[in-house]
């Protein structure tokens, strides 16, 4: 198990990428309102905290998908105990926060925050599953796909979840109100 964590480590770059996100994502954010000369979001600070522990939430979840993954790949039952317990409790933060959001925030009217964290989002899984495509590649041409199990399965999730992300970003707003014609 500790093989496991140990070639998981790249995951330790998120807890340096991730930290400051909450006040660097504020700071953009007022910078934005600003410099627009629009009316800032009164609830900007609640909503970047929520958001940014649904960012965390959802990164876990990510993870521990790649790790259950592996998980079954190698028949690796501490690798299926450990991503399922943190599949279940993140998942569970994340819907959480999927649900208070909408309905504690005034996130459809100033739909800013949501934006710049699914792109925050896009850009972590675009990069992961880069890399892990990347490795997995050259793992199966130097030693075999016994090798390239635990890049294989992150490469997996990843790519999914890139696919989702960006299907996210690029379409327009969930968030914007719909006008009616007069």
């Amino acid at each position: 198990m500790s093989a496991l964590f140990g070639s998981l480590s790249f995951l330790m770059v998120y807890v340096y990428v991730v930290v400051p996100l909450a006040p660097i994502v504020y700071i953009f954010i007022k910078w934005r309102f600003y410099r627009d000369n629009s009316s800032p979001d009164p609830q900007l600070g609640m909503k970047t905290v929520l958001y940014y522990f649904k960012t965390l939430a959802y990164q876990a979840v990510i993870a521990s998908l790649a790790v259950l993954f592996y998980g079954l790949l190698g028949n690796e039952k501490d690798a299926i105990e450990v991503g399922l317990g943190i599949f279940i409790s993140c998942g569970l933060l994340y819907v959480v926060h999927y649900i208070i959001i909408p309905k504690l925030t005034n996130t459809r009217e100033f739909p800013l925050t949501a934006r710049i964290y699914t792109g925050f989002n896009l850009i972590i899984v675009g990069l992961v599953g880069m890399i892990s495509f990347v490795i997995t590649v050259v793992l199966l041409i130097e030693q075999g796909l016994k090798k390239a199990e635990l890049p294989l399965a992150v490469f997996v999730v990843y790519a999914i979840a890139w696919v989702v992300q960006t299907l996210l970003f690029c379409k327009p707003s969930l968030f914007k109100r719909k006008t009616t014609a007069s």
